[in-house]
């Protein structure tokens, strides 16, 4: 092997021991500081937003599995239909119809507190998207979420996704954590995953995702978040106001983390975690991809988008010292090596994350998984980057 990829192949592989030790680590810090924080003597009043497009399948069991929260303060829930072609909006307005016998209160501003207060029920709110998407092709989403944040009136925004569902106590133990100190707790996502392969191999890369992206908060490097699970403090929002993109979230938490001297916090609680489909074909789990690297790249802050370079390049060098051993079996022994370390610092981050949100079973695929993120990783970053990447059957600009 030339000494210049050696080098490199070397200097980019100690670099992700580090990144990923030091996120092992961190994660450890963010269950360990979840298992110990206690609940606030009064809790804000809570808006869930949740925007939807094209989601008839999966809105009516999301906005079940939302409303069934019991919140201690006061709660609404907003859908803002972005534009669906099917009957997402119908199939909200149904069962907003069925839910306001039971919900006839709206949601105020001040907290409440938690002794002697019986919960009230939350009250469900249906918007159609406005006309603030004209000759703006990027927003799609974040234009349905900025006017969702308009129409709120809660102290603390919750945002999750259309074809996502939630556990009872999702929305207190999201907000618990979220103050104006604190103003953003990312929360983790979770692929509901079945015997297929393909699934297995999904839900294991997005929980080594959401699992490096809370132990980066936790080691005080905060790179990236899901928007499917997301708690803000309005006061952030009224302070800052994020590029129109659809990785308004992961902007967010990066000005926070690096602009303001306030902080950011994972919620690893299993009670916050937010279940989602994985994708049933080959084509959309690399459209899917494709916008998580094209978000990637448009990082304005250096510690996350040196990360991203850092992590796409030793997977770039790896693909070539891959080749370079089929072709060149003198190679073999130290791309094997290199193979072997990365596995092993991978699996010292994705191993307890996986048993702390009861998919252990998916340990069984990490050693086939693994080896197929090095070519995935390599391919999706340059289709995202030079590719065009669609949302929603939409193109983004």
């Amino acid at each position: 092997m030339p000494d210049t990829l050696f080098f490199l192949l070397a200097g980019l592989l100690g670099l992700h021991v580090l990144l990923v030790g030091a996120a092992g680590i961190g994660w450890r810090r963010t269950v360990h500081a979840a298992a110990t924080f206690d609940d606030p003597t009064t809790w804000p009043s809570v808006s869930v937003l949740i925007p939807a497009r094209n989601e008839a399948d999966g809105i009516e069991s999301c906005l079940r599995s939302v409303l069934a929260n019991e919140y201690p303060g006061r709660m609404e829930v907003i859908v803002i239909d972005d534009g669906s072609e099917d009957g997402t909006l119908h199939r909200a307005r149904q069962v907003r119809a069925n839910a306001e016998a039971r919900v006839p209160a709206e949601v105020g501003t001040d907290a409440h507190p938690v002794d002697g207060e019986q919960p009230e029920a939350p009250t469900l709110r249906v918007l159609t998207s406005d006309d603030r998407q004209a000759g703006h092709p990027v927003r799609h989403k974040s234009a349905a979420l900025t006017q969702g944040v308009d129409e709120s009136r809660g102290e603390v925004i919750l945002t999750t996704d259309a074809d996502c569902t939630v556990g009872p106590g999702w929305v207190r133990t999201m907000v618990r954590r979220c103050t104006e100190e604190r103003p953003f707790v990312s929360g983790p996502v979770r692929f509901d995953w079945r015997e297929k392969w393909f699934d297995r191999v999904q839900a294991l890369e997005l929980i080594a995702l959401v699992a490096f992206g809370a132990g980066s908060i936790g080691a005080r490097f905060p790179t990236i978040c899901n928007g499917a699970n997301v708690a803000v403090h309005r006061s952030l929002l009224e302070s800052y106001r994020a590029d129109s993109t659809v990785a308004a979230d992961e902007l967010l938490l990066q000005h926070v983390a690096y602009r303001t001297d306030r902080t950011v916090a994972f919620e690893a609680s299993p009670k916050a975690v937010v279940d989602t489909a994985c994708e049933d074909t080959v084509s959309d789990y690399l459209e899917q991809r494709k916008r998580w690297a094209w978000m990637g790249t448009r990082y304005p802050h250096v510690v996350p988008s040196a990360v991203a370079a850092s992590q796409w390049t030793l997977h770039a060098v790896l693909v070539v010292a891959l080749v370079g051993a089929v072709v060149f079996p003198a190679w073999q022994p130290i791309v094997i090596g290199a193979v072997l370390v990365k596995m092993a610092a991978d699996g010292f981050l994705v191993a307890p994350a996986v048993r702390h949100f009861d998919q252990g079973d998916l340990t069984r695929t990490f050693i086939p998984a693994s080896l197929l993120w090095v070519p995935s990783v390599f391919v999706i970053g340059i289709l995202g980057t030079f590719g065009t990447v669609h949302w929603k059957g939409r193109r983004i600009e």
